[in-house]
């Protein structure tokens, strides 16, 4: 949220009972920055948006309490027009991972890996045989493009391939893809 950018969190409830609960927004750090508490009917849905004031953008990840269905919509607005959007689906958390990624000129491919455990984690990253390690704190999350994260070759020509990811203990992750 922030410097243009907004994240709507759509939670829906396909049960015959209602639901309640608590939404939290965490920063990287894994310290919660905003908790709002909900209340779904029956196969009913809510919509809880972030402010997106200010300058500056803040990252993070999103904890819900109890299980319902859930999708987060971010997008960027320049001069109140709709630049980009894009929606993440709710993701389980689990210990073993592959992601297609692809670079070239106009195209980086990222990973977006939250650790919902109250411990901090060491994530291997395994891109062409290489591995790397990530630390990602208690409860915090990680955000890189993957030239970020590993030295790549001339990307004139570009890339496709799978990237392995590997934790000790479960954790959550979705690639991402940026197109200019």
């Amino acid at each position: 949220a922030g410097g243009g950018w907004t994240t709507q969190v759509v939670l829906i409830n396909p049960s015959e009972a209602v639901t309640t609960g608590t939404l939290e927004f965490i920063d990287p750090a894994g310290i919660v920055v905003q908790t709002t508490p909900y209340s779904l009917q029956p196969r009913s849905s809510v919509r809880i948006a972030t402010a997106g004031s200010g300058q500056g953008t803040q990252t993070g990840s999103v904890r819900l309490s109890s299980p319902v269905a859930a999708v987060s919509i971010f997008s960027f607005k320049s001069n109140g027009v709709t630049v980009t959007q894009a929606g993440v689906p709710m993701i389980s958390a689990g210990t073993v991972f592959r992601a297609y990624v692809e670079n070239g000129p106009r195209i980086r491919s990222g990973i977006a890996i939250a650790n919902p455990s109250n411990s901090a984690v060491d994530v291997t990253i395994e891109f062409a045989g290489v591995p790397k390690t990530l630390s990602i704190p208690a409860r915090g999350q990680t955000a890189l493009f993957l030239d970020e994260m590993v030295t790549l070759p001339d990307l004139s020509a570009g890339f496709r391939t799978m990237l392995g990811i590997t934790s000790p203990v479960p954790i959550a992750v979705i690639g991402l893809r940026s197109r200019t």
